[in-house]
């Protein structure tokens, strides 16, 4: 599970896995969907959700990426965010 979240003058970004309670809307993303859990002050939660690339497509952009690292270096940082 992937979580991004404001933390003072900057981001919070990590990774992991994690227990979801069963009747969460996230708790629903299932096979090669893909979903995104969005809390707003104002409007509480709200969901987007889709299919995703399945796992040649990831595999392939992964890779890529591994490949373009290797060639040229890491030049922009990931995000946008130092």
């Amino acid at each position: 599970l992937p979580i991004s979240k404001k933390v003072n003058d900057g981001v919070e970004l990590r990774v992991h896995a994690t227990m979801i309670p069963e009747n969460s809307m996230i708790a629903k993303v299932d096979g090669v969907m893909n979903g995104i859990s969005v809390i707003g002050d104002k409007v509480g939660e709200t969901m987007y959700y889709g299919p995703g690339a399945g796992g040649d497509a990831t595999a392939s952009a992964v890779i890529a990426n591994l490949i373009d690292i290797a060639r040229s270096g890491k030049s922009s940082p990931m995000l946008g965010f130092k």
